[in-house]
């Protein structure tokens, strides 16, 4: 953290303590998307504040628990992108998918602190084949929850199921150009049609939106 950062963080401190403790609320932006969080529990806010404090004292130890987590549900995906290792196939390993109950004992370890938490890395989240339990699970701790997909399953009427019943709070698809043509060339392997398909099918559904 910057020195000007820093010391704009502690002139907002007293406000931000009010806010998270009294209130149970918190609004920060996370990878450009405007994040707010309402009605925290008790555990939630009191690791927040904790983690304010090693800010303050710049602890290498810290306090708290962490605030956020990234889960690699799965380490293999459906294209061969040219810029991505798992697409080049420059990292081999067998293909597997992360245990839903490995999954289930860590965010119940974790989740009762956990504000944010990404569901994907160099892996296809999409693929998963329990992705409704993953997203059912990681719902039940009030998460903030980011899943990436470039959009080519979105269509599959299983998927399309679990991401409706289970919703994650923000569903990012990556899409590279606007014609085919030009997509292919960063994601191989991609049609425009089932992302946008599925993406119209998410759009009619009512879906929850309220944030944790």
């Amino acid at each position: 953290m910057r020195s000007h950062e820093r010391e704009n963080s502690l002139l907002m401190s007293p406000l931000l303590t009010w806010n998270i403790l009294a209130k149970g609320y918190y609004r920060f932006v996370y990878d450009q998307m405007d994040i707010t969080l309402k009605h925290m529990d008790w555990g939630k806010r009191y690791n927040l504040f904790k983690s304010g404090v090693n800010l303050i004292y710049r602890r290498l130890r810290p306090w708290s628990m962490p605030l956020h987590m990234q889960f690699d549900l799965t380490n293999y995906c459906n294209l061969r992108c040219p810029i991505c290792p798992t697409g080049i196939k420059a990292i081999e390993h067998r293909k597997q998918s992360m245990d839903v109950d490995l999954f289930e004992r860590l965010i119940n370890q974790v989740g009762p602190y956990l504000l944010t938490a990404s569901l994907w890395a160099w892996g296809k989240p999409l693929l998963h084949p329990q992705l409704g339990d993953i997203l059912r699970a990681i719902r039940k701790h009030k998460i903030a929850t980011f899943l990436s997909t470039n959009g080519q399953l979105i269509n599959n009427d299983k998927i399309l199921s679990e991401l409706i019943s289970e919703p994650p709070t923000y569903l990012i698809v990556a899409i590279d150009g606007l014609t085919d043509e030009i997509n292919s060339k960063f994601r191989s392997g991609t049609k425009l049609e089932p992302a946008l398909s599925g993406i119209r099918k998410l759009a009619d559904q009512p879906l929850w939106t309220e944030s944790p």
